[in-house]
């Protein structure tokens, strides 16, 4: 069985639509914290290639220049992608193993719930509710607008042949009232978990890669990078003017390494602890009356 929903009913189950600039800002609010995470990246690897190779400032500002150009292209491409959602038909198809939608394909083992709720004047339309679960620590939320009676019949009947036939779905549960308003997602635990990678990124190549590796092991390295032997060069001057021995550089590299690294696994942990507070599981999941 395959349900169909025309793309002129997007507008019941689209939150974007219509899409004015303060649903922009909201897309973009939310993706802010994966932004700057991209952005000081991008300027630590422009900043470090062009130390090691002794840029001019102008080819520096050139370098520069890109970043923009970048976040432009991210910011093109949401926009399209958006809008190719507004045009394009939902549609869901329940199958032996899985729920194939327009978007995605959800096993059903992480299905968590079915509802059907009115929407407000449109007396032959329902919205229905899949409340699906990614590593069981959250519940997201996918929806499509089902004519009544006749297609939420269907799925009704189609749910009940599956659960005869041995698989595990929660029943379709029919609500009167309209769905409960959408609760704001904070991203706190994201930005947590962001600082936690920047951390690790930074510190585990330095306790790794350099403070717990043998000389012997650091030497073959050190010969099979794709470093120039000026850029060797340049990297070691800069590590004898700052420290007195390659012993202090490995000291160095111990205590801040596993400083950053035991500071991103612990931030780590509390990002995950965040997000599973703040979005807790069967949030924006109507009850039935």
């Amino acid at each position: 069985m395959r349900i169909v929903q025309p793309s002129e009913f997007n507008k019941y189950v689209d939150d974007t639509i219509p899409l004015t600039w303060a649903i922009r800002w909201k897309t973009i609010k939310a993706t802010l914290p994966s932004l700057a995470f991209s952005l000081v990246l991008l300027l630590e690897i422009v900043a470090y290639r062009s130390w090691l190779d002794e840029l001019s400032p102008r080819s520096i500002l050139f370098r520069l220049s890109s970043i923009p150009t970048l976040f432009i292209f991210i910011g093109v491409v949401m926009e399209i992608s958006v809008r190719l959602g507004h045009c394009t038909s939902r549609y869901l198809q329940p199958q032996e193993k899985r729920i194939k939608t327009n978007k995605f394909w959800i096993p059903w083992k992480r299905v968590m719930g079915w509802s059907l709720v009115p929407i407000p004047g449109q007396a032959g339309l329902r919205k229905l509710i899949i409340a699906y679960s990614f590593g069981g620590r959250r519940n997201r939320i996918w929806s499509m607008v089902l004519q009544y009676p006749d297609q939420s019949q269907a799925l009704k009947s189609e749910l009940d042949l599956l659960r005869l036939g041995r698989i595990m779905t929660p029943p379709l549960v029919e609500t009167y009232e309209p769905e409960p308003p959408n609760k704001s997602v904070r991203i706190r635990g994201l930005v947590l978990l962001l600082l936690a990678m920047f951390c690790l990124l930074h510190g585990m190549p330095m306790l790794v890669g350099v403070a717990l590796r043998s000389p012997e092991h650091r030497s073959n390295q050190s010969s099979a990078s794709n470093l120039t032997p000026k850029e060797k060069e340049k990297l070691g001057r800069f590590v004898a003017r700052y420290f007195s021995s390659p012993k202090d550089f490995r000291q160095f590299c111990l205590l801040t390494g596993g400083g950053l690294t035991a500071l991103g696994a612990g931030l780590y942990v509390w990002g995950l602890i965040t997000i599973r507070k703040d979005n807790p599981p069967g949030m924006n999941l109507p009850h039935p009356t």
